[in-house]
This record gives C-alpha cells, sequence and structure tokens, in this order.
C-alpha cells in the first residue's frame, strides 16, 4: 500500500508510446506482498499422511489458463474445476514436513507457505487455526488474539489511492483512471509505512515503496472499506506466505472526496473482530499541473522536456493534504533499461523543484514517468491491543517527460 504500497502502487509496465519495447517499471513491492491476480483462499485438507494419496482442493481465484500445482519442488497432476477450485492428489514423502502450495496460471502465481502438512499422527496442531484456512495465523506476533498493550507500534496500513493515468499506452494499462485499495495487518512492529519516504522537505535517489519487515495476518476473508452509505470490500490475496486484502478497478464515484472512511473486520483471525474509525480520510485531487505537457497522452507522449538542473512541477489548488509526493523514474532513451529515480517529498505548497543533483548525472532524451501524488497520513487505534493503523490516501496523476 503507499503503494507507500499500502505500497504505492506503480502501473504495472510502461510499454512506450510506440518508443520501442517500454519503460519497465521498478518491482514496487519490496515488502513481498501479493498485487497480482492469482490468490489462494484455503486449502482442504491442509494435511495428510507421508504415503500421500490425499485429495486435496484448492480454493482461490485466477486459475484460468494453464495451470500448474507444486506441493514444494514437485509438480503434480491438476484438476481444473473452475477459477475458482483445483483439486489433487498430494505426493508421498520420505519425512514429516510442512509444504508450500504454489499455483501458477498464465495470470501470475500464488503461493501459500507451509500450506500442507504431512504427518502420520493425525491432524498437526495449528494452535489459533488461522493458517489452517489459508492464511498468515497471528504472524508469530507473540501478543496471541490480543488482551496485551502495543500502544506506540505499528499493527497494519490501509491505503485509498486515485490516479489518473495521462497516458494509459505509455504504461500498458487500458484505462485512464485506477481507483482501489489495498489493507495489510501485522504484527505490532515500532517501523511505520511512511518510513520509506523522504524527510519532509528533502529528495531522495534510493527511496522505495515499502512497509516494515513482518509477518502478515489473516483476518478473514473480507474486510469493509466505509463511508457514510458507500461501502468497499477488500478481498483477502495470499501469496508467498502473505497476506493483504485489496479493491481494484472501482470507478471514479467510488472515491467520495474529503471523507473520513472507517474499517470494519468482521472476523479478524486471532485478533477477533474489529472496527477501526476513521483510519483514511481523502481529499480533493488537484488541477493545472505543470508543465501540462507531462499529461500528454498518444503521440504527444514524452514531450515535456524536462531541465536535468532544478526542474520545477506545480499544481493547484495548494494546501489541502499533509503532504505531496513527486517521483520521477529515469529510463534510457530506447525504453528498454531503468536508469534510476529521484523522490522528494515536501508540504503540499502547489509547488516543487527537485535538485540540481537529482538529475543532472542522466543522459540527454532519457525517458521519464512522472507521478505526482497528494499524500494524506491518518493513524487509527487497533482496539484489540493499543497499536496504531495507519491510513494512506494518495490521489496523483502520472505522466511523462523528456529528459532536456
Amino acid at each position: 500500500m503507499a503503494r507507500s504500497s499500502i505500497l504505492l502502487l506503480l502501473p504495472a509496465l510502461l510499454a512506450g508510446c510506440g518508443l520501442g519495447a517500454g519503460l519497465e517499471q521498478l518491482a514496487h513491492d519490496d515488502s513481498g506482498l501479493a498485487q497480482g491476480p492469482v490468490w489462494i483462499d484455503a486449502v482442504d485438507p491442509t494435511w495428510g499422511p507421508t504415503a500421500g494419496g490425499t485429495a486435496v482442493s484448492i480454493r482461490g481465484g485466477g486459475f484460468s489458463g494453464d495451470v500448474s500445482v507444486l506441493f514444494g519442488s514437485a509438480e503434480l497432476a491438476v484438476t481444473v474445476v473452475d477459477d475458482t477450485e483445483l483439486v489433487v492428489t498430494s505426493p508421498s514423502t520420505s519425512v514429516e514436513v510442512a509444504v508450500d502450495v504454489t499455483v501458477r496460471t498464465e495470470l501470475g502465481e500464488a503461493v501459500l507457505a507451509d500450506g500442507f502438512v504431512y504427518s502420520d499422527d493425525g491432524p498437526p496442531d495449528t494452535g489459533d487455526g488461522g493458517a489452517a484456512d489459508g492464511g498468515a495465523g497471528d504472524g508469530g506476533g507473540g501478543d496471541g488474539g490480543g488482551g496485551g498493550s502495543e500502544a506506540g507500534k505499528v499493527s497494519g496500513a490501509v491505503e485509498f489511492y486515485y490516479e489518473v493515468i495521462a497516458c494509459p499506452s505509455c504504461f500498458g494499462v487500458t484505462e485512464q483512471l485506477n481507483v482501489g485499495a489495498v489493507a495489510t495487518f501485522h504484527s505490532p512492529v515500532s517501523g511505520t509505512w511512511t518510513d520509506w519516504l523522504p524527510a519532509r522537505g528533502s529528495c531522495s535517489t534510493t527511496a522505495s515503496p515499502a512497509g516494515p519487515n513482518s509477518d502478515t495476518r489473516d483476518v478473514g476473508e473480507w474486510v469493509y472499506l466505509e463511508s457514510g452509505t458507500t461501502s468497499h470490500g477488500l478481498r483477502r490475496v495470499s501469496a508467498g506466505g502473505q497476506t493483504q486484502y485489496e479493491v481494484t478497478g472501482l470507478a471514479q464515484g467510488d472515491w467520495v472526496r474529503n471523507s473520513a472512511w472507517d474499517l470494519s473486520v468482521s472476523e479478524g483471525g486471532a485478533w477477533g473482530p474489529f472496527n477501526l474509525s476513521a483510519v483514511v480520510k481523502t481529499t480533493e485531487g488537484f488541477e493545472d499541473v505543470q508543465p501540462i505537457a507531462i499529461l500528454n497522452d498518444g503521440p504527444q507522449a514524452f514531450g515535456a522536456q524536462i531541465s536535468p538542473t532544478g526542474a520545477t512541477f506545480s499544481w493547484s489548488p495548494a494546501g489541502i493534504a499533509d503532504g505531496f509526493l513527486v517521483i520521477v523514474d529515469v529510463y534510457s532513451a530506447s525504453g528498454t533499461t531503468f536508469l534510476g529515480r529521484v523522490a522528494c517529498y515536501d508540504d503540499d505548497t502547489g509547488s516543487m523543484t527537485l535538485p540540481s543533483s537529482g538529475l543532472s548525472g542522466y543522459p540527454s532524451g532519457a525517458l521519464l514517468a512522472i507521478y505526482l501524488y497528494r499524500h494524506q497520513v491518518e493513524e487509527a487505534i487497533n482496539p484489540v491491543d493499543g497499536s496504531t493503523v495507519q491510513g494512506i490516501s494518495l490521489i496523483g496523476a502520472i505522466g511523462t517527460g523528456t529528459l532536456r
């Protein structure tokens, strides 16, 4: 989530607008959280004898096209019931062990860490049972199902994002508008979901969206982001042993501006049900972006000539959000090689100038992917243990340019 990610959601692929193979996106999901359209909701049963032969149902989504399933490193014959269910038979193994369950399709890959356990002495002890239904259990946080106090620590983030993509074809997408939300919960830790940002009033050439290093928690199949009569369901997505909740493809009207959003968690896993009040606050957008040519589409894309020394971006109105984030990713003139990044963060003043050192080391003619985001951060107290869940809203424009 900030896309910060939950993490700062950068588009999946820059396709170049007729400029060769296109600009390749930096891998933005440094936390390992699932971003793809393939997910595993449940494995049933979650255990079997070492002799193998157990019929196992895998439920989730994105199971279309050519599908393969692995238990550990062993690839299995698979029966595709439909795009939400697969059936396999567990192979034999010489030792009692927990193995990862992997589903690979044309859309991507999902991995459920330790998703199937070989045991010859009956069902293994799953503790709170959280991992048995396809999730991450209690994440190893050591605070059990609640009751303790983790004040001052962070146990999750909720991000709501609204992006206008000036040249969709340049970024390998079909829609100009990208609206969605993502939530992640984890054991309370000292790090925050905004630590990756440059210090206010400064820039960085190494900043990359990332969250705290912590195991994630499964809090059920759905969580709900709500404001007034508007409600968005975020569905569980599990991959690589991590769990997050997301909804994508929302419409323009689904982003209610200048509103506080609550999050409702009806199941909660080991934590139990809980609600977070005013965890996210959405803001107004902005207009009159300068240089306006960064918002060119089609053949005019990459037409904005950006100075390598002291490049300035401006927007209005200003002063609405906590801060403003500008990210410029630099690619070779052919668009095939990522060369570097400069990220700047400051107050929402209506103008930001990159330092002379930011772009001056790159060659003339380099292609630029330019991200401008109004950035708002809220905090809500997790009633389970007193920890903090951060709420991040991002509303922004994504454009292109060429280094002069």
